[in-house]
């Protein structure tokens, strides 16, 4: 399976700005669940519940602000229709479901949000 998972922001800052955030995309079909786990670095199994477009950075684990994303994904499905006309007549067998974990090492950088305070 080819797939291609895209990132995309207008400032890359530790920041919880609108102009910070880090929208991520792929170009899957929508059957797929794709679930995220943000930051590697911070644990390799907090993996998301839910699906994640879009994430404010307020802290990477790396101190040098590399972020490492995983996305795990799960496609097919444990039903196993016996009838094309009976929808209640089925069975389910989990070996019909595959699964895999695509890591991006190094994906992007965040820097600390720039002070813009006037010096005198």
């Amino acid at each position: 399976m080819d797939c291609n998972f895209r990132y995309t922001s207008n400032r890359k800052c530790i920041s919880n700005k609108f102009n910070y955030l880090i929208r991520f995309s792929h170009d899957l079909c929508q059957n797929i669940n794709v679930r995220v786990n943000l930051d590697s670095a911070c644990g390799k199994r907090l993996f998301s519940s839910r699906i994640v477009s879009e994430y404010a950075y307020l802290y990477t684990c790396y101190k040098q602000g590399w972020v490492t994303v995983g996305f795990a994904l799960r496609f097919g499905s444990p039903f196993v229709f016996t009838s094309n006309k009976d929808t209640a007549d089925f069975y389910v067998d989990g070996s019909q479901v595959c699964y895999d974990t695509v890591w991006i090492h190094n994906w992007f950088q965040l820097f600390t949000d720039p002070d813009a305070r006037l010096q005198p």
